[in-house]
């Protein structure tokens, strides 16, 4: 990947995003992703894993809507 920890990732290619297990998949996280996200579009070549660290956050997910 030649990508070091830390270093921007800005202006490298991104195929694939995953969400989940690395950061436990908490509320607090989907939350924070969605709001980065709102209001822009995955690419069709992108492909976006968001797994809920838990079935009750997974609930919780469907549930509310993210601050």
């Amino acid at each position: 990947m030649d990508i070091e920890p830390g270093s921007k990732m800005l202006g490298h290619k991104i195929d694939y995003v995953f969400l989940g297990s690395c950061t436990n998949g908490r509320i607090e996280d989907l939350r924070a992703f969605t709001n980065f996200v709102k209001g822009k579009k995955k690419a069709e070549n992108i492909t976006a894993w968001i797994v809920p660290g838990s079935k009750q956050v997974e609930k919780t997910s469907h549930r509310r809507r993210p601050c």
